[in-house]
């Protein structure tokens, strides 16, 4: 193996990782977001990735959706993946 391709696989070894700790952190993220019923948006990519648990709108019951909208950044509150299925992340 030459001292390119060594380095090379370090640094995808490297960045495997980090993908690792960040897959478990949006999984915990979304978890909080339905045990809790909070919407929100990940600025994580270019694409809309938003994330809107089922049942928000019984737990929030009487908030303005523009209120919601607003605070969590997520202009797409029907329930469901939004713009996460655009991800092979989650």
């Amino acid at each position: 193996m030459s001292d390119l391709q060594a380095k090379f696989k370090e640094l995808h070894s490297q960045l495997m990782e980090k993908i690792e700790i960040a897959e478990q952190k949006l999984k915990d993220a979304t978890d909080f977001a339905r045990e809790h019923g909070i919407p929100f948006s990940a600025g994580i990519s270019p694409l809309y990735q938003c994330y809107t648990p089922e049942g928000w709108e019984d737990k929030w019951e009487g908030l303005d959706e523009e209120f919601i909208q607003d605070i969590t950044d997520n202009y797409d509150l029907d329930e469901g993946d939004c713009g996460w299925q655009h991800s092979a992340v989650c």
